[in-house]
């Protein structure tokens, strides 16, 4: 084999390595901040036993009005969407 042929190799393990890298981080980026869906059962269980804090803010990424919900037992801190009343 000729060294160019070795380097082609070489390039193109790099170029697909990095593709594949550059998928998966993608993937699981995309998961882990992707806000996750509640049933209707974990919804009324946050408002049962947790009460509002007077944090409320909006997400930057998707411009949606948040309000914090706290559970003093566990310490657990939900963000719960605030829909508008327009």
């Amino acid at each position: 084999m000729s060294f160019f042929n070795v380097g082609a190799i070489y390039f193109t393990l790099q170029i697909g390595g990095f593709l594949a890298l550059l998928l998966i981080s993608w993937y699981f980026f995309d998961k882990r901040y992707k806000g996750k869906q509640r049933s209707s059962q974990q919804q009324d269980d946050i408002f049962k036993h947790s009460h509002p804090t007077s944090e409320v803010f909006v997400d930057p990424a998707d411009g949606k009005t948040y309000q914090v919900y706290y559970h003093e037992q566990t310490g657990t801190r939900s963000y719960v969407e605030e829909y508008s009343q327009s």
